[in-house]
Formats: C-alpha cells, sequence, structure tokens
C-alpha cells in the first residue's frame, strides 16, 4: 500500500498569495510532500506562475497575463491582496519556481499548463525546456485540462509524467 502525498495546491494558498515563491516554500515547511502551480504565458512568450488569466484579483490593476510582458508583470504586487505583510510580493517565473523547488530536497511538483490564448504550438516545448533545464523531470507531474498538451509533452519528452 502506497502512502498518499500531501500536494499544497497553490502553495500554502490559505497563508500565503497563491502560486507565489512564498506560498511554495510555506507548503513545504509545514510539511506538504510537494505543490501544484499553473504555468502561462505572457505577451512576450516568457513563463510565469498564475491560476487565473486576469490578474484583477490580486494585483491593484486589470488585465491578462497574455496581453502583459513578463517586465509588466514583475512590476505588480501579487501579495497585498493576501495581507500587507506580502506587499510587494512578485508573480514567479516558470524558471524561479522550478530552481525553489529544486533547492527544497524532496519536493514534488504538479505543474498544471494554461492554454494559450492563441494556442502557441511552442508553449509546450518551452515549458518542457525549463523543466530540464531545472532538473526536476523525476519530481514533476505534468497536468492539464488540455489533452492535446499533454499529448505534445509525452511525445517530446516520454519519460516525463503526465496526468
Amino acid at each position: 500500500m502506497t502512502t498518499p502525498q500531501i500536494i499544497a495546491h497553490r502553495g500554502a494558498s490559505y497563508l500565503a498569495p497563491e502560486n507565489t515563491l512564498v506560498a511554495f516554500r510555506k507548503a513545504m515547511e509545514i510539511g506538504a510532500d510537494g505543490v501544484e502551480m499553473d504555468v502561462q504565458q505572457t505577451s512576450d512568450k516568457k513563463l510565469v506562475i498564475h491560476h487565473d488569466f486576469v490578474i484583477d484579483w490580486h494585483t491593484d490593476m486589470r488585465g491578462q497575463i497574455y496581453d502583459m510582458t513578463e517586465g509588466e508583470l514583475k512590476a505588480l504586487d501579487f501579495g497585498s491582496w493576501k495581507d500587507v505583510s506580502y506587499k510587494d510580493e512578485r508573480i514567479a517565473t516558470l524558471q524561479e519556481a522550478l530552481a525553489l523547488c529544486r533547492e527544497m530536497e524532496g519536493t514534488v511538483v504538479q505543474l498544471e499548463l494554461k492554454a494559450t490564448i492563441d494556442n502557441d504550438p511552442d508553449f509546450v516545448p518551452r515549458v518542457l525546456d525549463a523543466v530540464r533545464a531545472a532538473g526536476l523531470t523525476d519530481r514533476l507531474t505534468l497536468i492539464s485540462f488540455h489533452h492535446s498538451q499533454l499529448r505534445q509533452a509525452k511525445q517530446l519528452m516520454p519519460e516525463l509524467k503526465v496526468g
């Protein structure tokens, strides 16, 4: 019988702003086995961690991830909505989030692919490049509601777990 794993959805999102580095760190500090995070593509084809396409609920601005550059998003406060103690928490890039998870020994990652607005065929390969670069292939499962993305990922990287 296998022991179930505790995966912190969007990190310890009840304690810290969801899908942020601080939420992932807190999840591991309180004993989670891993974290779930969502990856999206910006207008300049960069990869950032955020659940929703809109930033309205987590910043004091209105907008969509896919209409903004990484630089524009990095300039925003993604923490104050949760608590003043998280003021100036920035959106994480996929590379930053995976690097943090690599540093936290044993951390497993469920990485959810969000659909790109234009069905960019290079989105999945870019995500896979980041996973390879982070050295987390053995601790990461790629998930998505878009089965075509999972098929593409499995074709490009057969050793990767998908679900």
